[in-house]
């Protein structure tokens, strides 16, 4: 029978949920959890004989958006839903005509598609940094505020070889590599329209909003990925210190695991 179906599979669900832990494997185990609970809601609203909602989101009609989402592939972690926001805080950024700074740029994707997604909306191409270790983590960047996923060396499967060659069809995209404290100083540009933070960590992080603090005008707009997160708490950390601190700055919490940061002051 199709109910007893059903109590069969929510009872086989309750009983693997208790058994989580906050770990690395249960990290990645997460979306297929949410997947399934999302199959159970629409069995049980078809047994009730309700019909599921379907909300369709702007990005869904945006074909250009959706060609450079589908373009960067596994050139990077970020979901459709981050890409969508950081296709808005370029859109929004564009009419300052700023350079574009990414610090946490792993295989190149996210930097690939913020140069698109410049090109779209400002109409032409702006100066973009892109900066990584292209190492994974350093071990001293590492702090009690990080969880235990980002141990020493993750992320390390890229290289700054790949990276650059990958991103050679954008002319003003300049690839860095080596930790952003390090790097920030050489930067060549004393202000920036539109940032990307995806770190993981909470020190580097840190850092870099300090170092945004100081080259970002009124209208800039910085997007910290993993905010929220369960293995980045050091993130939500890092920038709810930055904006205690007052530097002028309104947060926009999309719900998408990113903090909006836009210069007010």
């Amino acid at each position: 029978m199709a109910g007893s179906d059903d109590t069969t599979t929510l009872g086989a669900l309750a009983r693997r949920l208790p058994g989580l832990r906050l770990r690395y494997q249960t990290l990645d185990r997460l979306g297929e959890l949410q997947g399934e609970l999302r199959r159970v809601h629409k069995r049980l609203l078809m047994l009730e004989g309700r019909a599921e909602i379907t909300v369709h989101s702007p990005a869904e009609q945006d074909e250009t958006f959706l060609a450079a989402a589908e373009a960067v592939g596994k050139r990077t972690k970020l979901g459709q839903d981050r890409l969508w926001i950081l296709w808005q805080a370029a859109a929004n950024a564009a009419p300052l005509g700023l350079p574009v700074l990414e610090a946490g740029s792993y295989r190149g994707g996210s930097a690939w598609f913020l140069a698109t997604a410049v090109k779209e909306h400002a109409g032409r191409e702006l100066p973009l940094e892109a900066v990584d270790t292209f190492a994974g983590h350093p071990a001293a960047a590492i702090t009690p505020s990080d969880h235990d996923y980002h141990g020493s060396g993750r992320f390390a499967d890229t290289s700054v070889e790949r990276v650059r060659e990958y991103l050679a069809a954008f002319p003003l995209v300049t690839v860095h590599q080596g930790e952003f404290a390090a790097v920030a100083p050489a930067l060549p540009h004393e202000r920036y329209g539109l940032v990307h933070l995806d770190m993981d960590l909470y020190a580097p992080t840190r850092e870099a909003l300090a170092f945004c603090a100081a080259h970002t005008p009124p209208g800039a707009v910085i997007v910290v990925d993993d905010y929220g997160s369960p293995k980045c708490p050091g993130i939500e950390q890092a920038v709810d210190e930055f904006l205690a601190a007052g530097p002028g700055f309104q947060r926009w919490h999309p719900h998408t695991e990113q903090a909006v940061l836009v210069r007010v002051g």
